[in-house]
Parts: structure tokens; sequence; C-alpha cells
């Protein structure tokens, strides 16, 4: 399957399971069949419920729909990636992601248990991890299927020439 040319971004959708399940009921009716989605964005466990309704009434089938998701930046190192991409197909209740991207560029510190990180002063703590590195886990995590391709976003042209 090709990626379709018009997806349904989910940032900022946390509202309620049943908005969640009456949007994404209204975007399969109106031909949408890309549903893009993020770690980050703290709705996968919704789209999952949402999805394996609509699935089991027949609405539409895994098949037809093109998800994505995307790696946060506390999953950076190499060993995390198919840690975090196992995490978004638990909470989507899938087997794989149509397209796994690397959110951003940015490694945060990892293992506090918190999405944005924050030092004592408020600023965010970062980690000196390569794009590279987080890159191999992502092909680690295609080689297993979790994803049948992957890609990044939020690079600038350097960023990607160093991956």
């Amino acid at each position: 399957m090709s990626i379709p040319h018009i997806g349904l971004g989910t940032y900022d959708m946390t509202e309620e399971q049943s908005v969640m399940t009456q949007v994404l009921n209204d975007a399969i009716d109106v031909g949408y069949r890309h549903i893009d989605t993020a770690y980050i964005y703290q709705n996968e466990e919704m789209i999952g419920r949402s999805l394996r309704q609509m699935f089991a009434n027949n609405k539409t089938k895994r098949g037809d729909l093109f998800i994505t998701s995307k790696v946060w930046s506390t999953f950076h190192k190499r060993s995390q990636v198919v840690e975090a991409l196992k995490l978004s197909l638990n909470n989507l209740g899938l087997d794989y992601l149509d397209l796994a991207l690397i959110h951003w560029p940015i490694a945060l510190k990892s293992g506090t248990g918190y999405l944005w990180p924050l030092d004592e002063n408020n600023m965010t703590l970062d980690e000196d991890i390569s794009v590279v590195e987080t890159w191999k886990g992502m092909e680690d995590a295609y080689r297993l299927g979790l994803a049948k391709s992957i890609g990044v976003s939020n690079f600038n042209s350097e960023q990607l020439g160093r991956v």
C-alpha cells in the first residue's frame, strides 16, 4: 500500500473516547485512510480502542489503513527505539505500523518518567545521542517487522544528511 495523499493528523486530540471514535468514524466515512499519531500526543490508546471497534464492526480493515506513529525524543538510544515502537503498537492494538518516524532530531533525557524532562531551573534535559544511533534503532525495528517503512520528521537537510 502506498501512503495516501490525505491523512488525519491526531495532534492535540486528547478529548474523550467518544469524541475520538466519532472523529475517526467520520474520517473513514469521507475517505481518509491515513491516520497519523505519535507517542507524545498521548492518544494512541484511544485511537487503538476506536480502531478495534471499527474492525469489529467491519467498518474498515487494518489492511485498508495506513497508520503512522513517531518515536518520542526520550527513546533515542538504539536499544530504546524498538521498546518505544512496541509500546506504541501495544497502545494502538496493532501488530505493525505502516510508517514509523523519528519525531524530532533531538534526544531528551531518558529514564526520568517524563515526556519533557526538566532540570531544577525548568530547562529541558537533553542527551548527547546521535541521530545515527537512533536511526540504527529504527532499522532494527524495521527488520523485526514493527514497521513496514521508516523515516524522519522535523529534520533539516544537515540532520538528514547524517542519517
